[in-house]
């Protein structure tokens, strides 16, 4: 569970234009040693570096690597480029809007993913248009990783609105209150609540004593009344949907998430998907929630904002010192499903890929945890772990010989990984979004031109 997701760290204005690597930094991707430690019969290596902010990746049927840089960050754009030889990045497409937050292939033709809509950009010319657009992305988590599943639809997940379904000082501070004041959480399906309100300072005014009352999946000073039934729609926010190529159809596939920021099919052909779990902030904290790796049952409520996995968020274990959580919601809409596994607390789960046969695994997923954006103690995260979706037994496959961020230790290794493809031959690529560092307001901002791009392969074989 990322302190802040990448699109945010991105848009909160962060410092860095292209190569404008620190003496310091540069040194490091030269010189230092590797200090990434390999799953046995597998080798890393550096396929390029120098990318400002990446947040997606996709390898074309002939080995072609797309690399999408989010943009927002002060001198850059959002962009996809092409990755040559001699770590030189071919400019695909720039005019995009901020931030860019997911990158697929699909029957020649790439689908990038950005802050409310999806385009498809043709590789060859640069040409793209809108398939899908006005996606609810305004709040802490938009839309982000796009997939395309057997059925030749691309499926995609949009986070919540607010951490924990009441928008609040977190959401100011986060920027996106005062833009979009009238922004909220919007339920897929019709629900009840319960009519809990919660009451905070108004920092929109400029009155210190003025106080503004939220209730649940409400505008930022609008309430809710006792058993209101409030109206569900797609698109929605907290849910992975679904659309045909060409964006019609627009479809839930699942409902109830929080921040569905990995997906992708596996052999048996289940979408598969890492969830990161709830945070201590806002007017509803939650205290100690993990990071979850689901199997998604179409039509399946997985139980946000009032269960954390599928433990009810009352729970003694989830609260702050005298600060007793309640339901919001007066009806559930289905019993939360148990997850295959989790991540511990802090683990940032992202980026997910099933490996093709030829790698490997034996049908063992791939998931990126990229850490917090502030340093923990112990750190957790910063790492990439193999899970087993039957039994969901977790394994470390490549993670740095000190734990945390390699720039901590003044090493060359794993900064944030984010997202993963497979290119033809068996090899698997690794993007990482590169160094994060605190920003005025208390946010979070990358440093750009720290992205590097990995490439793992599987030695036991040759």
């Amino acid at each position: 569970m990322a302190t802040m997701a990448i699109c945010a760290i991105v848009a909160s204005g962060a410092a860095g234009a292209y190569g404008s690597l620190s003496a310091r930094t540069a040194s490091l991707l030269q010189t230092a040693e590797l200090q990434v430690q390999v799953s046995p019969g597998y080798a890393i290596r550096k396929a390029a570096d120098q990318f400002s902010a990446p947040v997606g990746l996709a390898v074309s049927d002939r080995g072609d690597i797309f690399v999408a840089e989010a943009g927002g960050t002060e001198g850059t754009l959002p962009r996809v480029v092409r990755v040559e030889k001699g770590n030189k990045h071919a400019i695909v497409a720039t005019d995009f809007p901020s931030p860019l937050t997911g990158l697929t292939w699909h029957e020649g033709k790439l689908y990038v993913a950005y802050a409310g809509g999806v385009d498809v950009l043709d590789p060859a010319t640069g040409n793209h248009h809108p398939i899908l657009a006005k996606l609810p992305a305004r709040g802490d988590y938009p839309n982000g990783a796009v997939v395309f599943g057997p059925d030749g639809h691309l499926y995609f997940g949009i986070g919540s609105a607010t951490n924990s379904g009441v928008v609040g000082q977190d959401n100011i501070k986060n920027g996106w209150v005062g833009k979009y004041p009238d922004f909220r959480d919007i339920p897929c399906k019709e629900i009840m609540v319960k009519g809990s309100n919660f009451t905070v300072g108004n920092p929109l005014t400029r009155d210190p004593m003025d106080m503004a009352t939220t209730g649940a999946f409400s505008a930022f000073g609008a309430t809710t009344a006792r058993h209101q039934v409030l109206p569900g729609s797609v698109p929605c926010t907290g849910a992975i949907l679904r659309a045909k190529a060409d964006g019609s159809n627009l479809e839930m596939v699942v409902w109830g998430l929080r921040q569905p920021a990995g997906l992708h099919f596996g052999p048996d052909g289940q979408l598969y998907f890492t969830m990161q779990g709830f945070e201590e902030r806002g007017s509803r904290p939650i205290v100690g929630d993990r990071d979850y790796f689901y199997r998604a049952v179409p039509d399946q409520w997985y139980g946000w904002p009032d269960f954390a996995g599928n433990r009810s968020v009352t729970m003694e274990q989830f609260h702050k010192p005298s600060f007793p959580i309640t339901p919001l919601l007066a009806e559930r809409p289905g019993q939360p499903p148990m997850p295959i596994t989790s991540f511990a607390h802090g683990s940032g789960a992202a980026g997910l890929l099933f490996p093709p046969e030829s790698f490997g695994l034996g049908g063992d997923a791939l998931a990126a945890l990229s850490g917090p954006s502030q340093p923990m103690n112990p750190p957790t995260g910063h790492m990439v772990v193999r899970v087993n979706p039957v039994t969901g037994h977790v394994t470390p496959f490549l993670k740095n010989r000190t734990p945390g961020p390699a720039s901590a230790t003044a090493a060359a290794g794993l900064e944030r990984p984010v997202a993963m493809a497979a290119a033809p031959g068996g090899a698997v690529f690794l993007l990482d979004f590169g160094q994060t560092r605190p920003s005025a307001g208390g946010l979070t901002e990358a440093v750009g031109g720290t992205g590097t791009l990995w490439r793992v392969e599987w030695t036991a074989r040759k």
